[in-house]
């Protein structure tokens, strides 16, 4: 599978009726942090599935063989470890029980038996007819369980060439799953290599081997690690209107700099008014997908545009832990639970008086679901839900907490719900479409750093980043696509139309004065329709 990169989109969008003006008011701390962080979490689904892949082919029914028959009465079975009942088998062979068949007929019975075995995950697995008599109608079926076989102890062989990251830990990895002397499945053996493969900068592929012990097998993971600097730098028009829509972003890696699967990232993102620098930390804790990550972040920002005037500025801070575990890991499913913490202070000043200094302190539990599937012709899916409990502090400045006592009541503890689900469904011929919705709720009214916001290239596109910013709201866009039948060295190109619509409530719990809409509703719509193309390049 190709991993595909977007290089370039050109992008028309239209409004649509249905919307309300907001009167005019700058953006604090919390609004640019709350569009950063939408910026940097935005889905991954790809914009184009990968090639069909071809379904194996189930071996024919054999027709009646010319020769002696025998009627079939019943079925043993010889295996270890149970990892098929005689139930299963006398099951399998329904339609064989109780009529006269040939020697290809019965072991066309057999093919079938391990097209069922392979099916349940025992890719080494062989059913095969010892020799016997069955003159009295009872057939014998023996099963290899293909078991795994350790060398010099390990219990998958390592091949590599210049490795930083320490063979040990693929090892804990591999034995997280598999044991010597067991049955090997394919689930076990495609969680490993994934696994392995999830490291930084590693690409790991395996082979099965014989083993020196009749019916055993030995796995060989061939490693390739990349370089231990990685980055890449690139420019965009998402950033804030009143801070500079252009933005000049970059991004520097350091792959495995200890040798125990770690990353350190550092980000940047510069506009005219606007920066925002982060750096983050991972590495696995034990050996069967565990992440651990670290991270802090700052943005300070300066109000530019019809605003200037204003002369509002400010600066967030976030320091975050969390951790995080693939429950499910596997070519078609995936279910990874994370949970974190966030440390946040947020500043806001006007003509260099601080108005608003508040603590923020949140613990995010979040699960998150992708999937791949064959259904009417193949898609892929993904899904999360966040539970977000948190607590704000508005005491460092009075006139601020006292403020907030007879308007919005921000202060205090309070709960939010996030969820998000996205399809992409192949349809006949060159087209495909795409489907994703997001929503939020909430007990109370919230600080702007939480808000959802329905504008910007994540949400609807033909409204600018951070427009219809609010407590609780849903956004959902439809795309239709299209892929030319032509291609190029820099890459293919998809054209697209799509409608992108949603809905916002500004203040969960509204107080006197509080909407600032020229229809002062508290909640309203907007739609947007578009079309455009996108130049992709496999990757």
């Amino acid at each position: 599978m190709h991993r595909i990169g977007i290089i370039s989109t050109l992008l028309f969008s239209f409004l649509l009726a249905g919307y309300s003006v907001v009167v005019e008011a700058a953006p604090d701390s919390g609004t640019m942090l709350q569009q950063q962080q939408q910026r940097q979490n935005s889905s991954s689904i790809p914009r184009q599935l990968p090639e069909k892949e071809k379904e194996a082919k189930k071996s024919s029914p054999k027709k009646a063989s010319a020769g002696p028959k025998v009627l079939i009465k019943d079925i043993e079975l010889d295996v270890a470890d149970s990892i098929i009942t005689v139930d299963d088998v006398r099951y399998l062979f329904s339609e064989a029980i109780g009529k006269e068949l040939g020697f290809d007929e019965i072991n066309a019975v057999v093919t079938n038996l391990n097209e069922y075995l392979r099916e349940n995950g025992f890719i080494l697995a062989r059913a095969y007819l010892p020799k016997q008599d069955v003159t009295a109608g009872v057939i014998n079926i023996k099963i290899y369980n293909g078991r795994l076989e350790a060398k010099d102890g390990d219990v998958v062989e390592v091949s590599s060439k210049n490795l930083r990251l320490n063979r040990e830990l693929i090892q804990k990895i591999a034995s997280s799953r598999l044991s010597a002397g067991k049955t090997v499945k394919s689930e076990d053996v495609e969680r490993v290599l994934l696994l392995i493969n999830d490291l930084p900068a590693i690409s790991a592929r395996a082979t099965l081997k014989k083993g020196d012990v009749p019916g055993t097998t030995r796995i060989a993971v061939d490693i390739r690690e990349d370089r231990m600097f990685s980055g890449v730098a690139w420019v965009d028009n998402y950033g804030s209107r009143y801070s500079g829509s252009n933005t000049l972003n970059g991004q520097l890696n350091v792959n495995d700099p200890l040798g125990i699967g770690d990353r350190v990232s550092a980000t940047l993102s510069l506009s005219e008014k606007q920066s925002n620098y982060n750096l983050r930390y991972s590495a696995p804790l034990f050996s069967d997908g565990l992440r651990v990550n670290g991270t802090v972040n700052f943005l300070d920002y300066e109000i530019g545009k019809e605003l200037a005037s204003s002369r509002s500025e400010g600066e967030a801070v976030t320091y975050g832990f969390g951790l995080s575990y693939p429950l499910i890991r596997s070519r078609r499913r995936n279910l990874t639970f994370a949970g974190n913490y966030y440390d946040k202070e947020l500043e806001d000043k006007v003509a260099g008086v601080v108005f608003s200094d508040r603590l923020i302190d949140t613990l995010e539990m979040r699960a998150s679901y992708d999937s791949i599937d064959r259904f009417y012709g193949g898609g892929f899916t993904m899904a999360s839900a966040t539970f977000v409990y948190g607590d704000i502090d508005l005491s460092k400045v009075d006139s601020d907490l006292e403020s907030d006592r007879l308007t919005a009541k921000v202060d205090g503890k309070y709960i939010l719900m996030r969820v998000s689900a996205s399809r992409l469904q192949r349809l006949p011929g060159n087209y495909s479409m795409f489907a994703s919705f997001r929503g939020q709720m909430t007990n109370q009214n919230l600080d702007s750093s939480e808000h959802i916001s329905l504008g910007g290239i994540n949400g609807i596109r033909a409204y600018p980043g951070g427009e219809a910013s609010g407590d609780q709201g849903w956004q959902l866009t439809t795309e239709l696509r299209y892929d030319i039948d032509a291609s190029w060295d820099i890459g293919n190109v998809q054209l697209f139309g799509f409608v992108d619509l949603g809905g916002i409530r500004l203040n969960r719990n509204p107080w006197e004065n509080a909407v600032t809409t020229i229809t002062e509703k508290n909640q309203y719509n907007l739609t947007g329709i578009g079309f455009g193309a996108s130049l992709l390049k496999a990757g």
